[in-house]
């Protein structure tokens, strides 16, 4: 399909897992699949509902992937996508050092942080990351909903 794709004209071609259930090793074998059969650019999006799909963004970029996507430290984890200030720390000195200012982005996940206190009440995600997301499949979206419709039910 990757590869009809491409004949078609894409420009990228995306891996989207919502629920953030790809893991580590399945992203490495996946993206490293897909960089064998084509040319153009491959982007990971993924949550980070297990606690450790940083793990995956990480070995989806020995694989070859071309974007991944993260979250500032102060607003990722649980249902949001990996820990952007951490990546960029584990790739430091690599060949896939971003050359990102980890500074700067601690100064703007603070100043976030702070921020998100006042929104604290509305936040009905989980509060850290859970392997239980390997037997529910829920992606994160439809795990917030169903937990607002439940709370509302009682």
């Amino acid at each position: 399909m990757a590869k009809q794709l491409e004949k078609l004209g894409a420009h990228f071609l995306a891996i989207k897992d919502m629920a953030g259930l790809c893991k580590a090793y399945a992203a490495f074998e996946l993206v490293k699949a897909l960089r064998d059969e084509i040319d153009i650019p491959i982007h990971f999006h993924t949550h980070d509902t297990s606690g450790i799909n940083s793990a995956s963004v990480l070995k989806a970029g020995e694989a070859g992937v071309d974007v991944a996507d993260a979250a500032i430290a102060s607003m990722s984890g649980g249902t949001s996508q990996p820990n952007l200030n951490s990546i960029v720390e584990a790739l430091r000195h690599t060949p896939r050092d971003t050359q990102l200012d980890v500074e700067a982005l601690n100064e703007c996940s603070d100043y976030w942080e702070t921020v998100r206190t006042y929104y604290l009440p509305f936040d009905s995600a989980p509060k850290s990351g859970s392997a239980r997301l390997y037997q529910h499949e829920i992606p994160g979206g439809q795990y917030t909903n169903l937990r607002e419709q439940a709370t509302a039910m009682a």
